[in-house]
């Protein structure tokens, strides 16, 4: 049973509204036989001002992830999608 709440506001100059939330449903995972997620290709999400300041962003990520042999694309995938 999905958890629901109702939140009301009553504004001074007699504006009222109501609102119900619940909670999401919970998504189902597609797996496609013999298809490894993680063994694919991980997107690594770069940005910068103009084309020297990308250029200079993606050498230094480059510059890191050589330097730090342990560094896990999928983890830095992540970190660039959800960090900005």
């Amino acid at each position: 049973v999905p958890r629901r709440a109702g939140v009301s506001s009553f504004g001074v100059s007699g504006t009222n509204a109501h609102v119900i939330v619940e909670q999401a449903s919970v998504a189902e995972v597609t797996v496609f036989a013999g298809t490894d997620v993680l063994s694919t290709a991980t997107p690594w999400l770069v940005s910068g001002r103009s084309a020297e300041a990308l250029r200079a962003q993606a050498g230094r990520l480059r510059e890191h992830v050589v330097a730090q042999t342990e560094v896990d694309s999928v983890d830095v995938g992540w970190s660039l999608l959800s960090g900005r």
